[in-house]
């Protein structure tokens, strides 16, 4: 019993780490992950996240998160999320070489029928209902891409507001 227990530590040295502090460089590192992510042909892009975790073997580093993105563009007068984007979530590896992070790998829950599965094969038990049940910190994740989405606006110099897709009325106009 001894023995299986040592192979069993020794074949996953992975520590688990639960946190709420994240490096700079990490989190910018996941942010650009995201926004490679976002049609650039709009006015700009934007994104949230929410890192429940990591997970060190060696020089990788395995994120456990959940983002949000979108592409921003001008309607009726106000910057607003175009209906695009949307969110997900994701386990990330990078290589970490003195606070200096290369994103590796980024993987996604498969759609469907297979969403729940996939996540509690993705994620450890500890992250698995934050996974799965993110309605906790959506508004965390929106306040972030709006946030954003107002320094892209300062810089170039631009005054309106940063508004929701949903905040707009619609007309639905049927093919004829």
């Amino acid at each position: 019993i001894l023995f299986v227990c040592t192979v069993a530590f020794i074949s996953n040295p992975q520590k688990l780490n639960i946190t709420s502090k994240v490096d700079p460089a990490l989190d910018k590192a996941i942010s650009q992950m995201i926004l490679d992510e976002v049609d650039p042909t709009y006015f700009c892009a934007a994104e949230g996240h929410k890192i429940f975790g990591t997970s060190q073997n060696g020089d990788e580093l395995t994120v456990y998160g959940y983002m949000s993105f979108n592409a921003y563009n001008f309607v009726n007068g106000c910057l607003t999320d175009y209906g695009n984007g949307g969110h997900n979530p994701f386990v990330a590896t990078f290589w970490n070489k003195d606070g200096f992070y290369k994103l590796k790998e980024v993987k996604y829950p498969q759609d469907g029928m297979g969403y729940g599965d996939s996540i509690r094969e993705m994620f450890p038990a500890e992250f698995e209902r934050k996974a799965l049940y993110p309605y906790d910190y959506l508004d965390e994740l929106q306040k972030q891409e709006f946030s954003q989405a107002e320094a892209a606006l300062k810089e170039a110099g631009i005054s309106c507001k940063v508004a929701d897709y949903n905040d707009f009325d619609r007309v639905y106009i049927p093919d004829e």
